[in-house]
């Protein structure tokens, strides 16, 4: 009776501390709150699991077996990994962000200037009468860290000569002049990245109506039909969490909401990628990156913590490094990169095998464990 309870003893102890320490990983600042995979969320809470496992263990067996502390440890360690690998199947390079991590964006050396046109409130100082009291979103405020960024008001030649790149992010309608200016700059070798969103969601604080809010729908088709591109319109609203997380070619992640896809004319100079989200275009000697949404861009679509944008631990995506690399090559691998949960609704079917081997291993540590002090009670 005495190895009966023993036994029973040893293999609930494994499950429920191992129960509780997978899910510690799991809870905010770490994968629940931002959907980053990391194992290293675990560490803390199975040192303390194995310290009070082990004790536990001791404790009831009277004795220390090393097969039963090894399985119990093994219970401890490895769900946490199933959970990581599963959540985070078909990403490439997941070692890498695990072993050498970026925990802040640092400060580059050489920062190009990047222009930016915006309709959604990137700038503060552009917006003050608009938005009284605010600064400057947290995008803005990393981007200075990488880049010298200009807000612009227009379109016009002498402003676009001095930039090393320009954004568009969902920008009211250019005029006829503006739209000539732009398309010169590129093909005289500019750079310029276009995010056109056929239904924007970011939510803007001015009233309906105000000359400075952003276009609900893009107002670039002008452009895009005299590059070659149509901008598809937006699919129907989907059911429940409009959210998308998208992964591009390169294995980073955006979140997306209400974005479309681009169709090539015949006489396109563009490769699409991801499904149509961002289409790559040679215009002349110049690069155009146009994008299917603006949203992704939108702080509550990147960051858990606005009032610290350069910590990466808080990132929901990779808008930072993905802008940064379309706006400047390379200069997004200063951000690092991370491991994310394939889909937001995936943490259950990983959790799953992980909560299946952790009962196989509770029960061969009950099957493994032993008293000495059965012949003491006999």
């Amino acid at each position: 009776m005495a190895r009966v309870s023993v036994r029973i003893v040893a293999g609930m102890a494994t499950v429920l501390i191992g129960v509780a320490v997978l899910l510690a990983g799991l809870l905010p600042p770490h994968l629940m709150e931002t959907g980053q995979i990391d194992p290293r969320a675990w560490f803390l809470p199975m040192a303390c699991g194995a310290v009070l496992l082990l004790g536990l263990l001791r404790w009831v067996i009277g004795a220390w077996r090393w097969t039963v502390m090894a399985s119990a440890m093994l219970a401890l360690a490895v769900p946490p990994l199933i959970v990581c690998l599963a959540g985070s199947a078909g990403q490439a390079g997941r070692l890498a962000p695990w072993l050498s991590p970026v925990r802040e964006v640092p400060q580059a050396r050489s920062r190009p200037m990047i222009g930016v046109l915006s309709g959604p409130v990137l700038h503060g100082p552009a917006s003050r009468a608009a938005m009284a009291g605010f600064s400057m979103s947290p995008l803005w405020k990393i981007w200075a860290r990488a880049f010298r960024t200009v807000p612009l008001a227009a379109l016009h030649a002498p402003e676009l000569q001095h930039l090393s790149a320009l954004l568009l992010v969902q920008p009211r309608g250019l005029a006829p002049e503006e739209l000539v200016a732009l398309d010169d700059w590129v093909r005289q070798g500019g750079r310029a990245v276009l995010l056109a969103d056929p239904d924007l969601r970011w939510a803007d604080a001015r009233p309906l109506g105000h000359p400075l809010r952003p276009p609900p729908v893009s107002l670039l088709d002008p452009l895009l039909h005299h590059w070659g591109m149509t901008l598809a319109p937006a699919p129907p609203h989907p059911a429940g969490d409009p959210v998308e997380r998208r992964f591009l070619a390169d294995g980073s992640m955006l979140q997306i909401v209400g974005a479309s896809r681009f169709i090539p004319a015949r006489a396109s100079h563009c490769a699409l990628s991801s499904g149509g989200l961002v289409a790559r275009c040679t215009i002349g000697k110049g690069i155009a990156i146009l994008v299917a949404d603006a949203d992704f861009a939108n702080d509550a679509l990147w960051t858990a913590d606005p009032a610290e944008p350069g910590r990466t631990a808080a990132w929901t995506s990779d808008v930072v490094p993905v802008l940064a690399d379309w706006l400047a090559p390379g200069t997004g691998a200063a951000a690092g990169r991370r491991v994310w949960l394939t889909r937001a609704d995936g943490l259950p079917g990983a959790l799953r095998p992980a909560l299946l081997v952790l009962l196989l291993l509770g029960i061969f540590t009950a099957s493994m464990a032993k008293s000495r002090r059965t012949k003491q009670e006999l």
